[in-house]
């Protein structure tokens, strides 16, 4: 095994920048215990907590089967009909405790949500994968659009605090790809385009767009389907749809995101918007019926959402900048952080008898370095007959051959 002093030694600039050291007062916490009147099923408990901590009136964060807080709670948001807070007292988190330096991520990134929603012209959404999403709503920052399509310039911008306390900013480049239609006229213009999540295109109670996954379409009326004792219809005009949109609508089935168990339930077409992705948009490009301005300018965007390391680390200062001025209330410059690392050198395959190969598909020829299973099984979907694809078969045999092994 080579050693690190043999590698050859570079130095790394992350798109990662400082903002300051956590003191007594940033780690300084109350702590409340949760008892709910009907308890949670199964595997849904952490879930129930973190969902009392939107209703509170401050930031609060699940820690473990606690609720945390930097400010204490109003005594009139302790308690509703199916939960109630019980104040534990003072706690003191330390970043080398993993689960307590999660629930500072988590916390200071409500606390940075919570800011950069306060600003105009831009809007901030929590990125699946993890972290913020903060784009530009308005034609300041849209790049590029089409039939039902638009691309707008963002940043996606995440929390980061080590074991020593330091809070960092990670921050890229990110696209944001918007439809200002509704589902309707997605799917009636685009029926083959692939949809993965909508989104209700009216506010729930907590003001946020819910998201779900989607089913599917349906031919059923909304004046026959039943949804918690009233028809589907009559649901959506109590809760804000108008008598057109009713009828215009075609019924649609979605999922609950968050809930691992959660029942497919009807929902009407005009009250959704799909949430667009680059799949969707490449679908479209190869759509035969698509003018080809349209198509040039669906291909257009794959090259352009393209950025070079420096132009992504240019971007990503400038708004580190603007973030430790505005939000954190820092003047200093900040600079992405640089870190000390070494070059790998390319890896070495090994076939049967520590032969050198290019590829791993060279074991076809020269047999595999080591056995693991030899007993296999083939769902085929390549046709109806109940055997192996002949060239699947082909070459299992002749690897086990070279391999000298039976299978």
């Amino acid at each position: 095994m080579i050693s690190l002093p043999e590698f050859k030694e570079t130095s790394v600039v992350l798109n990662r920048f400082n903002v300051k050291q956590l003191d007594l007062e940033d780690l300084t916490v109350h702590e409340y215990q949760c008892n709910f009147q009907q308890s949670p099923d199964h595997g849904d408990e952490q879930r129930a907590i973190s969902s009392v901590c939107y209703k509170l009136g401050v930031v609060a964060v699940r820690l473990g089967s606690k609720i945390i807080t930097r400010e204490r709670i109003n005594s009139e948001k302790m308690k509703s009909n199916d939960w109630q807070l019980t104040e534990i007292g003072t706690k003191v988190l330390s970043c080398e405790n993993p689960a307590e330096k999660k629930a500072l991520e988590t916390f200071e990134r409500k606390i940075l949500e919570k800011k950069l929603k306060s600003f105009t012209k831009t809007t901030v959404e929590r990125a699946s994968e993890g972290g913020l999403i903060w784009w530009i709503t308005d034609e300041a920052g849209q790049e590029k659009c089409g039939e039902g399509w638009e691309v707008y310039r963002g940043r996606r911008i995440d929390i980061d605090i080590n074991s020593n306390g330091n809070l960092y900013l990670e921050i890229d480049i990110h696209h944001r790809f918007y439809t200002p239609w509704t589902l309707h006229q997605w799917l009636k213009k685009y029926p083959d385009s692939p949809i993965t999540y909508v989104r209700n295109r009216y506010k729930s109670k907590n003001n946020n767009y819910i998201t779900w996954r989607y089913v599917d379409v349906s031919d059923e009326s909304p004046e026959k389907i039943l949804i918690q004792g009233r028809s589907l219809a009559e649901y959506h005009l109590q809760n804000g749809a108008t008598e057109e949109e009713i009828k215009n609508s075609r019924v649609v089935y979605v999922k609950n995101v968050n809930y691992r168990k959660s029942q497919a339930v009807a929902h009407l077409s005009q009250r959704l918007s799909p949430s667009l992705t680059m799949e969707m948009l490449a679908n479209i490009a190869e759509d035969k019926n698509l003018s080809g301005q349209e198509k040039k300018e669906i291909q257009s965007v794959f090259s352009d959402i393209r950025k070079s390391l420096n132009d992504r680390l240019e971007e990503s200062e400038k708004t580190a900048q603007w973030i430790l001025e505005k939000v954190y209330k820092i003047s200093s410059t900040v600079k992405a952080l640089t870190m000390d690392g070494y070059i790998l050198p390319n890896a070495k395959l090994l076939a049967r008898n520590n032969q050198e190969v290019t590829k791993a598909a060279e074991v076809r020829y020269k047999g595999c370095v080591g056995v693991g299973e030899t007993k296999f099984g083939c769902l085929n979907l390549y046709d109806s007959r109940h055997k192996y694809p002949d060239e699947v078969r082909k070459c299992l045999m002749e690897i086990a051959d070279k391999s000298n092994e039976k299978i």
